[in-house]
């Protein structure tokens, strides 16, 4: 283990290049709901993930995955082995990090962003989404996009920086009024995974009211 000067990553190297190597985590789910694993990598190296033991990728497509977010499975109150097993000698890894989707929550949060009928989505693909929302109030843009700075985003064409969302989301903040987003990822290096289909669509935002009114970005 060493921390990759270039890309400033950890990076897990084999010891003998022709041994088996792995990287492996014990994680133990304390409540009920789908858990995620999310291994952000500025390189595209081939991987195998096995959960308790049974690969859950197609590693027969060397770009079928781009160290983001895993769904692991409903698990509450169980101990789970995940491995990452190295297919080459080494991968790099800017962070961990492991947790848990309250689906009662989410859909509740999907119906009332569905009633309210305030966001939506005019052009979808894997690295550019095209939107259109009306906000009553000054408010934040909640999105399961994972926070990246190769992010383009436009709102009513003007360039804006997103807001990091509990150390990991893309949040946008909104002034009332109708307006129409568009986030475009724009790789900087050979790795372009598809960043913005992670969790699906239908999950693309809710929307947080707040009361004090924030500090415009440019």
């Amino acid at each position: 283990l060493e921390l990759d000067k270039n890309s400033k990553t950890l990076l897990y190297k084999k010891i003998n290049y022709n041994d088996s190597a792995s990287l492996i985590f014990e994680v133990e789910q304390l409540t009920n709901g789908i858990l995620y694993g999310y291994f952000p990598s500025k390189t595209n190296k081939k991987v195998d993930i096995l959960l308790n033991g049974e690969s859950i990728i197609d590693i027969t497509d060397q770009n079928s995955f781009h160290y983001n977010i895993v769904e692991l499975g409903n698990h509450k109150n169980k101990k789970q082995k995940i491995e990452i097993r190295l297919l080459e000698d080494s991968i790099n890894l800017n962070d961990y990090m492991f947790y848990t989707l309250d689906l009662d929550k989410f859909d509740n949060a999907i119906k009332l962003l569905r009633q309210n009928d305030e966001l939506k989505i005019l052009e979808y693909k894997n690295d550019y989404i095209k939107a259109n929302i009306n906000v009553n109030n000054n408010s934040t843009l909640y999105t399961s996009i994972p926070y990246n700075n190769n992010f383009k985003i436009l709102i009513d064409n003007k360039e804006v920086k997103g807001e990091k969302l509990f150390n990991a989301l893309l949040a946008l903040n909104l002034d009332k009024g109708n307006h129409e987003i568009v986030i475009k990822y724009i790789p900087k290096d050979l790795y372009c995974g598809t960043i913005l289909s992670i969790i699906g669509i239908i999950s693309f935002a809710i929307i947080y009211k707040k009361d004090k009114k924030y500090s415009k970005r440019s």
